[in-house]
């Protein structure tokens, strides 16, 4: 495979590194309208902006959870990121899903990252403007830190590279079985808009960044109010200080940056991913030093990035090497537990089941299994069979194969993985799933372990 070199003009997609620039847009619509008749507040019930379509499955929730709920996922709300996209959905769609989507914890009681909710900003911001999310962005941080390298919009990133003054990279993926990278393919921000559609480079990172540190003379972006509004940690992301390393104590979160301390320095950071992509970006106002770093071989990237943060920051610090944070074997523990999850998965997932030569076989032939199955939350899927093998192809922002092996019984593992001839959009695990056989002897519903801060299943009824 040919190499490219990066130059400080290589465009990226920086995933959730968006969230900072979503968040300080929002914070200066409200400064803008702070003297108005209906000033914007962090306050501010997020229904009372698109109250038709910002509904959240209990009435307290609808009413109650403000913009800064949303931006410091505080909300309740967890991920739910395999319910969404898809079929030619809209923004639009995906925040009205929200009703039919399970809240695992009492608002603000619990951080649960949810890139839904800064869709849903992103939608609320659209609405108050007129105007699409990119461009609203792009008036109000981009243009005044003058951020040509910046976009919300692959095709507006293509122009300009084909004027020859930026490169876009292309994502990868490592294919243990070639043993080399294999490419991703352009990856759909749409539906992730507020939460992870920039492409940019590190040479704006960089701007960007200084001005999160507001040096004198440097560039401004925000008020002095602004950006203390920015800092401010809102709610413990993790109390377990044994989970919390290399950071000292409880870790925070902000309004779309993670707030740390590391060898006592306040740290503001935050990393990012999509398909093919990671981003790592950081600033610290007591050393007036930060740093972004971008990669295209997907997670890799995220832990290269991190190792390469980690070592300047300790070169900067003079920590001598025996007392360095192994980020290294961090990262293995990762890559360890993602392959342990798929490929020891019965052990994982079904410890008591029977050996294979004992199991209890289906109630029917699996092809009585086949069919489309939907659920109000995370829409419908469609069974066929195989070679023996139950599988679904679902149509998501994020879409994947579902291969169904037997355990016992009506049980059994859902192995997700990217779709056939699209690699490297979705990383291997495995869950567990159980088919429903109703009185009649027909299969009713199937259920699968999707969103694991959930102590239930989604159920998908036969359709």
């Amino acid at each position: 495979m040919p190499y490219t070199k990066a130059t400080p003009n290589t465009v990226w997609q920086a995933g959730s590194t968006t969230k900072s620039f979503t968040a300080l847009t929002l914070l200066k619509l409200m400064e803008e309208s702070a003297n108005t008749s209906t000033p914007l507040k962090l306050s501010t019930p997020i229904s009372s902006i698109i109250r038709d379509d910002f509904v959240l499955p209990d009435e307290y929730s609808t009413f109650h959870v403000t913009f800064e709920d949303a931006l410091s996922h505080r909300t309740g709300m967890p991920r739910h990121d395999l319910s969404y996209g898809g079929n030619g959905s809209s923004v639009r769609e995906m925040v009205r899903n929200l009703r039919n989507l399970p809240i695992t914890a009492p608002l603000r009681t619990k951080w649960q990252y949810c890139n839904m909710m800064y869709t849903a900003i992103a939608h609320a911001i659209e609405s108050i403007t007129g105007s699409w999310l990119g461009d609203v962005i792009k008036e109000k941080v981009l243009d005044p830190l003058q951020l040509r390298e910046t976009f919300f919009d692959f095709d507006d990133a293509k122009k300009v590279e084909d004027a020859g003054r930026i490169s876009i990279a292309h994502g990868y993926f490592w294919d243990n079985t070639s043993e080399t990278y294999l490419p991703v393919r352009q990856f759909d921000t749409k539906m992730v808009t507020g939460a992870g559609g920039v492409i940019s480079s590190v040479f704006d990172y960089s701007t960007y960044l200084r001005a999160m540190l507001e040096q004198p003379g440097g560039p401004k972006v925000a008020s002095p109010e602004t950006f203390k509004e920015l800092r401010k940690p809102r709610i413990h992301a993790q109390t377990d200080t044994n989970k919390t390393k290399p950071y000292t104590g409880s870790r925070s979160y902000g309004l779309g940056w993670s707030v740390d301390i590391y060898r006592g320095w306040e740290v503001f950071h935050h990393n990012g991913g999509l398909p093919g992509f990671g981003a790592h970006m950081a600033y610290i106002p007591g050393l007036d030093w930060a740093i972004a770093i971008m990669g295209n071989a997907g997670i890799s990237s995220n832990a290269v990035a991190e190792m390469i943060f980690y070592q300047l920051l300790d070169d900067i610090l003079e920590v001598p090497a025996k007392d360095r944070y192994d980020v290294s074997a961090r990262w293995d523990d990762i890559f360890s537990q993602i392959s342990k999850n798929f490929e020891n998965a019965r052990e994982e997932l079904f410890p008591d089941a029977p050996e294979p030569a004992d199991k209890i076989e289906p109630a029917l032939p699996l092809s009585e299994y086949t069919g489309t199955y939907s659920s109000k939350g995370y829409q419908s899927i469609t069974l066929g069979l195989n070679n023996g093998t139950l599988y679904a192809d679902v149509d998501r922002t994020l879409p994947h194969r579902l291969e169904f092996e037997h355990v016992s019984g009506e049980y059994f593992i859902a192995y997700m993985e990217s779709p056939k001839g699209d690699p490297g959009i979705l990383y291997k695990d495995a869950v567990r799933s159980e088919f429903v056989v109703g009185y009649t002897g027909k299969v009713q519903a199937i259920a699968v372990e999707y969103e694991p801060e959930m102590d239930n299943p989604i159920v998908f009824l036969r359709v």
